[in-house]
Formats: structure tokens, C-alpha cells, sequence
């Protein structure tokens, strides 16, 4: 997260990507409107490690929407996001929840990196999908 300044990293804007966004992805694949955002703009995306908690626990659901080839779309989403370890960002968990308690409690970490980094948290309420 230190390469990125001013809200412009080398390869493209770099933002903080709600799980939902990426479980799109996992659905449609490169057929995911998200992902040609993301491609189309060369956005740089950040989630914290709780995301591949969550992905486990939504896996065999995950796994029910997608028709085919769920390894490859999976592997093709999680390529496309930096997970930020959470000693990086642990020191703003107090601040994020404080913010993510009038939406949803469970975006903490989310918060908490974007308030780090000094990041947009690009979320569900956006219409990104």
C-alpha cells in the first residue's frame, strides 16, 4: 500500500473492493460488468485478508451460481486484488467501525484499509456490479 500515492498508482486508480463486487466476478467471470471496470480502467483494488475468509464461507454457494469452470473464475477474480495482510491497516479498526456500524458492521476491515491508505471503498451501494 506505500507505492500508492495520491490516490494514482502507476497502473491505474487504486481503490478498496467490497467482497460482493469480486463474487461477481467469481459468477460471471470476464462476462461481469465489474470486471470490465476494472480492466477498462486499470484500477488497482485492495481487500483485507478477512475477504478470503469470507470467500471460504461463501465458496459452495459461490460454486452453485457458476456453470462452469469455477476454479479458473476464481483464480481470474482474486487475481485482479491485492489482500492487504491486517497488521497493515489494524491500527484504524476502531475509526473504520465507527463508519461501517451505520451500514454494516462487517465492512470494518474494508474501512479500515481505506481509511489507511487513504482509499475509496468501492462498494455494493455504488452499483459497480
Amino acid at each position: 500500500m506505500e507505492e500508492v500515492r495520491g490516490g494514482v498508482h502507476e497502473e491505474g486508480v487504486a481503490l478498496v473492493l467490497d467482497s460482493n463486487i469480486l463474487f461477481s466476478i467469481v459468477i460471471a467471470g470476464s462476462r461481469s460488468r465489474a470486471y470490465h471496470i476494472i480492466e477498462r480502467y486499470e484500477l488497482v483494488l485492495y481487500m483485507p485478508e478477512e475477504a478470503l475468509i469470507e470467500f471460504h464461507r461463501h465458496a459452495e454457494r459461490l460454486r452453485r451460481y457458476v456453470i462452469k469452470e469455477f476454479e479458473t473464475k476464481v483464480m481470474l477474480a482474486f487475481m485482479l486484488v491485492r489482500i492487504v495482510p491486517r497488521e497493515l491497516y489494524e491500527d484504524k479498526l476502531r475509526e473504520a467501525y465507527a463508519i461501517a456500524k451505520e451500514f454494516d458492521p462487517k465492512d470494518t476491515p474494508f474501512h479500515g484499509i481505506s481509511s489507511k491508505a487513504q482509499r475509496t471503498y468501492m462498494d455494493r451501494r455504488q452499483g459497480y456490479y
